[in-house]
């Protein structure tokens, strides 16, 4: 069995990516994990407060992120009231050409 040109070229390149790779995966490893610490964190500490939107920083082991906490059910309730204001102040529609 021969090994053709290709290969001869194709093997050691893939053989040197795989070592560089590997060699970026514990450092890597250390920065995932402390990214999912610190999200883990994040998500423990919720401050509920009365307004739709806060933004606050967290701290952890020297690690900084920005949490920004939302409300989504309030944004939705804010929402609905707004329509049913307007709603209520233009009254109801009436068609010009009236009841068919």
């Amino acid at each position: 069995m021969g090994f053709s040109l290709e290969a001869m070229v194709a093997i050691p390149c893939c053989l040197s990516i795989l070592a560089h790779t590997s060699g970026l995966v514990a450092p890597l490893s250390k920065e995932v994990r402390q990214t999912a610490e610190v999200s883990v964190y994040a998500c423990l500490q919720t401050r509920s407060s009365g307004s739709t939107c806060c933004h606050m920083t967290l701290n952890r082991n020297g690690i900084e992120i920005p949490v920004v906490e939302t409300s989504p059910q309030r944004a939705v309730e804010a929402i609905s009231l707004t329509r049913d204001l307007i709603a209520t102040i233009k009254g109801p529609v009436i068609p010009e050409d009236g009841p068919e």
